[in-house]
């Protein structure tokens, strides 16, 4: 059988073009391949790789640790980092209250902290736990000397949680709204169902524990008057210090005086 030259010419033309149209095909896959290949080199090389690690706002959270079981050391490739499963990692840290992590490339990783701010301790029962203004337990230790302490019962939440309970909750609240100054000296109980403060030398009915900001302020204002007796804030519009303890009928209307053995001072 004879085949036609016109025939034969025209299969060896499609053929010849199908076999340029896969090799084009092979070069540009080789191509890619090839600049995929760099590419990876690159990201996981040296160039690309952790030199430094700056940590800014730490001061009793250590990180060091964490960031080494996070693989967040010196060599390691920064594209195989994931800050935000790293910040995570921080943050269950009791001191730390948020974490961010950054890339920072060639080479640099950043890390800031914003720490929890200890405000008092607090009895947990058997142990004493140091609590931050939001009531987390940040660590455990031994009753202190001096405040500023709350000298109410807490249930222990553990390490990193909250403790509940209004009372407790209060008494943080005020010793956090007092200056430095005062509440490094401040102790707050609890007596016959109300709070009870001693403030450096001076005694604080405080009262239920509602509107805690605005009765360490009126305490502020009082602590330094020449007018000797427990300082009450139980109205902490109308707060008064009374020259004895006040009376059995004393509900909030401080600032009246019970007999003449008492003398009230008014601020506001």
């Amino acid at each position: 059988m004879t085949i036609d030259p016109r025939m034969a010419a025209r299969r060896q033309g499609v053929a010849e073009s199908r076999a340029r149209l896969d090799l084009r095909r092979f070069l540009w896959l080789a191509a890619v391949l090839v600049v995929l290949s760099a590419l990876a080199w690159i990201l996981t090389s040296p160039m690309l790789s952790v030199r430094t690690i700056t940590i800014l706002g730490a001061s009793n959270a250590d990180p060091s640790q964490i960031l080494i079981d996070q693989n967040v050391v010196d060599g390691r490739p920064l594209i195989a980092i994931r800050p935000g499963r790293v910040a995570e990692a921080l943050e269950a840290d009791p001191w730390v209250k948020a974490a961010s992590v950054e890339l920072v490339f060639p080479d640099t990783v950043d890390v800031t902290i914003a720490e929890r701010v200890a405000i008092a301790w607090i009895s947990l029962g058997d142990r004493w736990g140091l609590v931050a203004g939001d009531a987390v337990v940040l660590e455990y230790g031994d009753r202190p000397e001096i405040g500023p302490i709350v000298e109410l019962v807490g249930e222990d939440p553990g390490l990193g949680a909250s403790v509940d309970g209004l009372s407790v909750v209060g008494a943080i609240e005020f010793i956090s709204s007092l200056p430095t100054e005062l509440a490094g000296v401040t102790s707050v109980t609890e007596l016959d169902g109300e709070l009870w403060a001693t403030v450096g030398t001076r005694q604080v009915r405080l009262g239920r524990a509602v509107e805690m900001t605005a009765k360490a302020a009126a305490v502020s204002a009082l602590i330094d008057s020449d007018v000797e007796g427990v300082i009450d804030v139980i109205a902490p519009a109308r707060p008064a210090i009374w020259a004895l303890q006040p009376p059995d009928d004393a509900d909030g209307g401080a600032g009246e005086v019970a007999d003449d053995s008492q003398s009230s001072s008014e601020s506001g």
